[in-house]
C-alpha cells in the first residue's frame, strides 16, 4: 500500500479553473511540494490524479470559502449548484463539501447577519445559518445526495484536508483493486 509521503510524491492536486481565491491552497501545496494543476473539471472544486490515473470523476471536493459564499449557492444560484452536487452524487456515488471559516454545524446553524449588513446588502433573512443547515441536512440523506460536509474553523486546514482525503481515497482504492491486480 502507498505511504502517505509516496501518494504527496506521486499526485497531482487537479484545481478547477474557475475556482477563485484559493491562494492559500496553492502556496500550502508549493510549500509541502505537492504538484498541481488548473483544470476544468466537471464538478467539484478539486480532485487528483497519480499517474496517468484520474480520479476526477470518483473523488471531488467542492470549497467554499464562506458561509455567505454557501448562502448565494443555496439561493441565487441554487438550480446550478444543486445540479452540481446531484451530478457529483450521482457519478461518484458521494459528495464531499468543505466550508472554510465555520467550525462546525452549530456555528453554522446559528451564523446570522447583523441588520445593518443585511440592509446594506438588501438581505430579507438575517438567520442565514439555518436555512443553510436545513438544505445540507436534507442534502446529506442517503436517498438524496448523501452530501458530505466538512467544517473547517479556518482557510488553513483546507490543504491539509484535501491531500488527507486524497490520500485515504487512493489507499483505498489501491486496497480493494490489488487482489484484481494480483489475479490478472
Amino acid at each position: 500500500m502507498p505511504t502517505k509521503e509516496s501518494f504527496l510524491k506521486q499526485a497531482v492536486i487537479l484545481c478547477d479553473t474557475r475556482e477563485q481565491k484559493n491562494q492559500h491552497i496553492l502556496s500550502a501545496f508549493d510549500t509541502i511540494g505537492v504538484k498541481y494543476e488548473r483544470k476544468k473539471l466537471d464538478f467539484g472544486d478539486y480532485s487528483f490524479r497519480v499517474g496517468e490515473k484520474s480520479f476526477e470523476l470518483v473523488c471531488a471536493v467542492e470549497r467554499k470559502a464562506s458561509i455567505d459564499e454557501l448562502w448565494r449557492n443555496v439561493t441565487h444560484d441554487r438550480k446550478r449548484f444543486e445540479k452540481e452536487i446531484d451530478a457529483m452524487s450521482a457519478v461518484s456515488h458521494t459528495a464531499t463539501m468543505i466550508i472554510e471559516n465555520c467550525p462546525d454545524s452549530s456555528f453554522l446553524k446559528n451564523y446570522r447577519i447583523d441588520d445593518r449588513t443585511m440592509l446594506m446588502q438588501g438581505r430579507k433573512v438575517s438567520e442565514i445559518g439555518k436555512q443553510i443547515y436545513a438544505t445540507l441536512q436534507a442534502w446529506s440523506c442517503p436517498n438524496r445526495y448523501g452530501l458530505n460536509v466538512h467544517y473547517l474553523s479556518s482557510n488553513q486546514g483546507t490543504a491539509p484536508f484535501l491531500l488527507n482525503h486524497f490520500y485515504y481515497y487512493y489507499h483505498n482504492y489501491e486496497s480493494l483493486t490489488k487482489p484484481l491486480k494480483a489475479a490478472g
